[in-house]
């Protein structure tokens, strides 16, 4: 390296930082694979080298497709690090919105199972008790709020409903007995994994 390439530096102080960072490179990929580890591990520092190493020196490091390969590029250093730091904005931000949909779901979950966890005798007793004054054994209103008899039609709508309860409250149980736990402990595990979701 002549002094025009290095700004008057030395070749060593020009080359230390890459050979240090190459040097850092082969280290982590020895011990990685040393201490048993897999892909994944060795692949995950390249990544580093690639993401947070080489921007540090001015260095762009593209990954190519086609064919598998890689390119890289000198660029300013300011450059690539407030990209990097965008890039990782918005990751953050997909991975926080990721999971204000899990958390969704998992409340919708939980929320949907307490409903379906009411047995369909009770379901009608519980949601339009004050609406009527006596319920039969199969939990359909006999009579109405003042005592009288129920019309036939609003007998068959609610029989509807109580139809419906009952498709969902089987429905949960078969999901509750499929990962081998009872009702009441199926619904807890919900409400733990709501709150794992919320931490």
């Amino acid at each position: 390296f002549s002094s025009a390439l290095t700004g008057g530096a030395s070749t060593e102080e020009t080359l230390r930082p890459y050979l240090d960072a190459l040097r850092d490179f082969r280290h982590e990929v020895r011990t990685t694979m040393r201490a048993g580890g897999d892909k994944g591990a060795v692949l995950g520092a390249c990544d580093r080298v690639r993401d947070e190493v080489l921007p540090s020196l001015g260095v762009r490091l593209e990954d190519l497709s086609d064919p598998p390969s890689s390119r890289w590029k000198l660029e300013d250093p300011k450059v690539l690090l407030k990209e990097i730091e965008e890039k990782k904005q918005a990751e953050a931000e997909a991975k926080a919105a990721k999971k204000g949909k899990e958390i969704e779901k998992a409340r919708k979950k939980l929320v949907d199972a307490e409903a379906a966890a009411v047995p369909p005798t009770e379901f009608l007793p519980k949601t339009k008790g004050s609406e009527f004054k006596a319920f039969g054994d199969d939990g359909l209103p006999t009579q109405d709020a003042n005592g009288g008899d129920v019309a036939k039609s609003a007998l068959k709508k609610l029989k509807k409903e109580v139809d419906q309860q009952k498709k969902k409250h089987e429905k949960l149980l078969g999901e509750a007995g499929k990962a081998g736990k009872a009702l009441p402990e199926y619904i807890e595990d919900l409400r733990n994994k709501l709150a794992e979701l919320e931490a």
